[in-house]
């Protein structure tokens, strides 16, 4: 037994000391947390505020009231003026109050709010609860340091300094915390969206199931991936600032066409909610150009100002937006291929050239190349045909199981060989040159050689 009572003692020792850490580690983080706790600013819980006033001597205007919609799930302005809010931006400035700390406290004492620049602050945020407690929150002046700033709360006998950050964060004007989107409905909800931009042919593109078909200017299928992308381009679009109450000669220029004004661009998106079965919104967006800056009409008083820079590059013509695939098979699928009269053969997942069973393993990069392969655009048939009355320059033809072979056939459009034409079925495209490397044969790449041994030779 006394051989065990010395290992017994370790063991006793070891896991008192493993206690005594646990418990150091967990009051640490307890008094890290209690701390945190203690300098935090305010008590309150962002998703239960319902109004916030501001005033901000700082910008004009200097003063607005925003509230949060019955629903509770959405904010507006409504004072001075009623328009809707940008939720998302809200929460996120609530979240920063509802976490934000002070770097240090002062007594009030005799010194007054003066002596901080709180007697008339720069800064004023008072919030209110959907209970009616509110919370005051003040900015003043700078500490001597320049980096931080003097706050006051709904607490009268103190004043915290606070860092920087928190100072930008509110340092808001009135559009700041507007919506500034255009309201365009999500691009899921979309089903038709017509497109007119001066010089360019009007476009319309429907949704046909999962797929994009182009309608006017011409009868094609659009590009569901590019077109899509299209779609939350438009979403994305800002306004820069917002011009709520225009002189009567711009609101005049603004309203009647021709005056120095002119349209730039006009989209109209026409759709259903998800899961309802009739058109339930058909939105039309006008954007005007007027002494080279482009505006946006929100209401009949209301106006916006949009960056130029992003709407342009808005602007797609017709081959940006059509599907320029040009073929439909599955590379995976093809077990035969002719280029020229020479002809590929897929055993298994090797390839051999037909007539002498030789190795053509670059067969199958040819193949995974053509099903991705996209034409630069897409030539009308009377176009197809003036180009194409010459002997092709090659001719191709590809096997896949169970389905009708596909064949192209390729013809030089440009006399220096820089643009090529391409023919499959009854379509005719427009490729440059480099799709001419597709079809080339290449030789399998080597392995590495690491010595004579692997040459077959002898050290």
């Amino acid at each position: 037994m006394k051989g065990y009572r010395t290992p017994l003692a370790i063991l006793a020792v070891l896991l008192v000391l493993a206690g005594l850490a646990f418990w150091d580690e967990k009051k640490t983080v307890s008094d890290k947390k209690l701390s945190e706790e203690k300098s935090k600013l305010y008590d309150f819980k962002s998703e239960d505020i319902v109004q916030i006033s501001v005033k901000n001597t700082n910008v004009q205007p200097n003063a607005w009231t925003l509230k949060k919609d019955a629903d509770g799930k959405s904010w507006k302005l409504s004072s001075p003026i009623s328009y809707a809010a940008d939720t998302n931006g809200i929460s996120r400035f609530l979240k920063v109050l509802e976490d934000a700390k002070f770097e240090r406290t002062f007594a009030l004492g005799d010194k007054g709010l003066a002596a901080y620049a709180l007697d008339t602050p720069l800064l004023s945020y008072t919030l209110s609860d959907k209970n009616g407690k509110t919370w005051l929150f003040d900015l003043g002046g700078k500490s001597p340091t320049g980096y931080s700033s003097y706050a006051k709360t709904t607490d009268n006998s103190h004043v915290f300094m606070v860092n920087q950050y928190l100072y930008t964060a509110s340092n808001k004007r009135l559009t700041d915390f507007r919506d500034r989107t255009l309201f365009i409905p999500p691009a899921k909800d979309v089903l038709a969206l017509e497109v007119v931009w001066p010089q360019m042919p009007a476009m319309k593109v429907e949704r046909k199931g999962k797929d994009w078909q182009m309608v006017t200017p011409l009868a094609t299928k659009a590009d569901a991936t590019e077109f899509s992308k299209y779609l939350n381009a438009w979403e994305q679009v800002r306004v820069l600032d917002f011009i709520d109450s225009p002189p009567p000669a711009l609101k005049q220029a603004l309203t009647d066409l021709g005056k120095g004004t002119k349209e730039y661009v006009s989209v109209r998106f026409q759709g259903q909610a998800e899961g309802l079965s009739q058109t339930v919104f058909d939105k039309r967006v006008q954007i005007l150009e007027n002494n080279d800056k482009l505006y946006v009409k929100l209401s009949d008083e209301s106006f916006g100002e949009l960056d130029k820079a992003q709407v342009d590059s808005l602007k797609r013509s017709v081959n940006d937006l059509q599907d320029r695939t040009l073929f439909n098979f599955v590379s995976a699928d093809v077990d035969e291929l002719s280029i020229d009269g020479k002809v590929y053969v897929k055993t298994k997942d090797d390839w051999f050239e037909k007539t002498n069973n030789k190795p053509a393993d670059f067969a199958q990069g040819v193949v995974v190349s053509l099903e991705f392969a996209k034409a630069d655009s897409k030539l009308t048939a009377a176009e197809g045909v003036s180009l194409t009355q010459r002997p092709a320059l090659h001719v191709v033809e590809i096997k896949e199981k169970g389905k009708a072979p596909t064949q192209f056939s390729i013809w030089n459009r440009a006399p220096d060989g820089s643009q090529l034409v391409l023919k499959t079925g009854d379509n005719y495209y427009g490729v440059s040159a480099e799709f001419m490397d597709v079809l080339k044969p290449r030789a399998p790449e080597a392995p590495p050689t690491l010595g004579g041994e692997l040459k077959g030779e002898k050290s």
